[in-house]
């Protein structure tokens, strides 16, 4: 993981599939946080999305999405939330 320290506080990744979604908060120097598996529904994406805010601390927050280089490392707001 590239070290993010000053773009970002916390990096949160997630590892989708078709029935689950594993979501990981890391420091910006990789060491686990917080870990949280939910359901691929709309009720489980609300609460990784709560559980998300929760671990970031009102910090900013990087996307650790290895999927869509776009968002890997991106610094900024959660959905929802100003800032």
């Amino acid at each position: 993981m590239a070290r993010l320290t000053g773009e970002a506080d916390v990096i949160i990744g997630v590892d989708t599939h078709l029935d689950s979604h594993t979501a990981a908060a890391c420091s910006t120097t990789g060491r686990q946080l917080a870990l949280t598996q939910i359901p691929a529904t709309p009720a489980g994406y609300a609460q990784v999305l709560a559980w998300a805010r929760a671990a970031a601390g009102g910090g900013r927050v990087g996307l650790g999405d290895g999927g869509d280089p776009q968002l890997r490392g991106r610094p900024g707001p959660l959905p929802g939330r100003r800032g």
